[in-house]
């Protein structure tokens, strides 16, 4: 797959099948788009191209509202290739391109740059000022360019439309099954192992610390019972996101694991943390003493969680 992250780099596609749009998380709703957009391609006998965004245009317009990309720009890539795509353009949203007309944007970035015989969008994708690149809009200036559109229409599963927003509401409130269920695989954190205190073995409990992507959806802060992958071996865990209050008179979230029955050095290895359920919110304890009791309440739930439900 060759990727693109400027717009100025890409020579000109004689012929392709084309999609436009976020892609956080890669859910069931991408994944439908992404197996008509290859479907497609490979019937053409033709490349196929995918143009999304990153930051995504949520993030830059309404920071404070935005709660988080569920995949960073890395994990987006990685899960666009795995779906076979041959072409991705990944469009760094800024000031001046938030300025872009739709009109704009599909004459001089979708059509000259990639001459699309076929556009396949998702039923609710807008893209270009205000909003006014949709379904409707490309449909009006089909005859205009000769691309033949296909609209993806809306997924629903358990009761629950299948998009990036609902998944992220459900990560907030700490509801992974329902969140997986949309995503088609567990949501997880992914991170480098960084040095902390050793508060945590002081105490009994060690915890790794994890340097996570700032534009990294973080659940809420909490105690959470976890599936922890270090390579590919996995471990029962309990991580903690939050202040550490009790110890801690600092600010700074952390994302801390405590690994069941594993005591081996991981400083600089990348880990995955995979949330199952959530298990208490922060707390500052009056001491030590108090703080341990709890940690070994935590772990002994931890222990007696049936993961195969999750």
């Amino acid at each position: 797959m060759k990727v693109f992250e400027n717009i100025s780099n890409i020579e000109n596609i004689k012929n392709c099948v084309l999609t436009i749009g976020g892609f956080d998380g890669m859910h069931l709703g991408h994944t439908k788009v992404l197996d008509v957009l290859v479907n497609e391609s490979k019937r053409k006998q033709c490349l196929s191209s995918l143009v999304t965004f990153f930051p995504s245009p949520a993030f830059f317009i309404r920071p404070q509202k935005f709660l988080g990309h569920i995949d960073t720009k890395k994990e987006r890539i990685k899960k666009i290739k795995d779906k076979g795509i041959d072409i991705l353009c990944i469009i760094p949203f800024d000031k001046e391109v938030k300025k872009i007309t739709a009109d704009s944007f599909l004459k001089n970035i979708i059509i000259e740059k990639f001459n699309p015989s076929t556009i396949i969008v998702g039923y609710d994708h807008h893209f270009g000022l205000n909003r006014e690149g949709n379904y409707s809009f490309l449909k009006k200036n089909q005859k205009s360019y000769g691309y033949r559109l296909l609209k993806v229409e809306k997924l629903s599963t358990n009761d629950r439309d299948v998009s990036s927003s609902n998944i992220r509401d459900l990560i907030k409130k700490s509801n992974f099954k329902a969140a997986n269920a949309l995503l088609g695989e567990p949501f997880a954190l992914k991170g480098i192992v960084v040095r902390g205190k050793g508060l945590g073995s002081k105490i009994g409990f060690p915890t790794s610390n994890i340097k996570i992507d700032k534009h990294k959806l973080i659940p809420e802060k909490g105690a959470y019972i976890v599936k922890v992958s270090i390579g590919k071996a996995k471990y029962k865990g309990i991580c903690n996101i939050g202040h550490a209050p009790t110890i801690s008179n600092k600010e700074e979230i952390k994302i801390e694991v405590h690994i069941i029955d594993f005591d081996n050095i991981i400083y600089d290895k990348l880990i995955s943390i995979e949330f199952c359920c959530f298990l208490r919110p922060e707390n500052k304890f009056p001491n030590i003493e108090v703080l341990k009791k709890q940690l070994f309440k935590d772990r002994n739930k931890c222990l007696e969680y049936s993961f195969d439900n999750s």
